[in-house]
């Protein structure tokens, strides 16, 4: 199964903000140029004065965009990367017999810590083969510390830990 990952990148009220725009634009993409099975969107309630959930939110801007709504899968639970990624494991854990091929969407320090926080979050899963990730990085600069950290950013199958 392919899934694309499109976490939340923040909000204005209950607008998205740039990066999450950006992120929406890429997974969009994405969709149209290949055969996907699920769009995963992710985030909570994380800016003050949004009162809708940021995955449904993206969500509906999908569903306006063309895509169906069967095929996106929002998880609002999250408010921040290691929740995120648990929008993923819900999909897998109703697919228990398939294999995964996702693809992670954000900007290039936020891709840094989804490769971490994927490659420890699916350990098992990249060893058996049952998971492969790539990573795509959506316009924009984001400052982080996780800088720091020595990821690649663009198309990494599934390394080593």
């Amino acid at each position: 199964m392919k899934i694309i990952f499109a976490p939340a990148g923040g909000f204005e009220r209950n607008k998205p903000n740039p990066h999450t725009l950006a992120r929406l634009q890429v997974a969009l993409e994405k969709a149209r140029e290949s055969n996907f099975d699920f769009i995963v969107t992710t985030g909570g309630i994380l800016e003050r004065g949004q009162t809708i959930p940021a995955a449904i939110i993206m969500k509906n801007w999908l569903v306006e965009a063309g895509i169906e709504k069967e095929k996106i899968h929002p998880y609002p639970h999250s408010a921040d990367s290691w929740e995120d990624v648990e929008g993923i494991a819900e999909v897998m854990e109703k697919y228990p017999q398939q294999n995964f091929e996702v693809i992670a969407i954000s900007q290039k320090p936020h891709l840094r810590r989804f490769a971490l926080i994927l490659q420890r979050r699916f350990a098992d899963e990249i060893k058996a083969g049952r998971l492969q990730i790539e990573y795509k990085e959506a316009e924009g600069e984001l400052t982080c510390l996780l800088d720091l950290f020595i990821f690649p950013t663009k198309k990494i199958q599934s390394p080593p830990l």
